[in-house]
């Protein structure tokens, strides 16, 4: 799917090249393992970040969609620079005019994605958290297990934003889960 993907880009070029009249052919990295994001484009280094992974689950889709998307980004930098916002109305007009009507059509898709679901697993497995109390009744501020550790280890302190005072440890998620 690597070589759809580089075919595309060459094909955007392309038109770009013709119409605008620029050379935009940024550099291609397949890095992204997100859960929320599925491409990316850097402005700093004209790279558009890919994630190999829901290349190889959605194929076509995929680059119909995100790899589109993305390249609509690297124009839009390379005609306005920073002058615009990310998906204004320059955005929305690139990606038409590169064969993409509803630049967010298809987010639906990957979100049940198989790829997407293990990585949201392997990420609450690993994200504990942290349950404090204030003087607030019956109020939980629930922590991250980063801010927990600054806590017990660097000793900040975090205070409730509604009362005011020192947020204090209760007890771990599954401890309190067990009570209630």
């Amino acid at each position: 799917m690597m070589i759809e993907v580089r075919n595309k880009i060459d094909s955007m070029n392309l038109q770009v090249q013709k119409k605008f009249n620029i050379f935009v052919d940024p550099f291609i990295v397949y890095d992204m393992k997100s859960v929320r994001i599925l491409g990316q484009y850097d402005i700093n280094e004209n790279v558009i970040h890919l994630d190999e992974e829901l290349l190889d689950e959605f194929k076509k889709i995929y680059i119909h969609e995100v790899v589109i998307h993305e390249y609509a980004h690297a124009v839009v930098y390379h005609l306005y620079e920073r002058d615009v916002r990310p998906h204004g109305r320059e955005f929305k007009t690139i990606c038409s005019f590169l064969g993409l009507e509803n630049s967010r059509a298809s987010i639906n898709v990957f979100k049940n994605s198989r790829i997407i679901d293990q990585r949201r697993k392997r990420r609450n497995r690993n994200n504990k958290k942290f349950f404090y109390k204030c003087k607030c009744k019956g109020k939980y501020h629930e922590l991250s297990q980063w801010m927990h550790k600054n806590i017990t280890e660097n000793g900040v302190k975090y205070r409730c934003k509604k009362c005011g005072k020192k947020l204090k440890f209760a007890k771990k998620k599954t401890q309190l889960n067990k009570h209630h």
